[in-house]
């Protein structure tokens, strides 16, 4: 390994480090990843034809959603960044996983 792969290398396992010891920043790395140009129904494959949203408790209510649970409006199904993935289903935490 030449010496500017192995600083990309250390590069990419730093930002991994740091994004991982928080599970919200952790998910949003792996959206990123995931949908660079936004999200993307794993159900139907919207791209955004019809709106996908972010779903958030309403009002008063004490409903409690889940943070990064998005809604299709084409499908009308709920999915997260792990949905299609390995990490779907599993209940081990992101960071974790690293």
């Amino acid at each position: 390994m030449n010496t500017s792969s192995k600083k990309a290398y250390e590069a990419v396992l730093k930002e991994l480090a740091e994004a991982y010891g928080d599970e919200a920043k952790a998910r949003k790395l792996l959206e990123s990843w995931r949908w660079p140009n936004g999200p993307i129904c794993p159900h139907c494959h919207n791209a955004g034809e019809k709106p996908i949203s972010a779903l958030e408790a309403q009002g008063a209510t004490q409903s409690r959603v889940r943070e990064g649970v998005y809604f299709c409006g084409a499908c009308r199904r709920q999915f997260t960044v792990t949905v299609g993935t390995v990490l779907e289903r599993s209940h081990v935490t992101f960071s974790n996983w690293q």
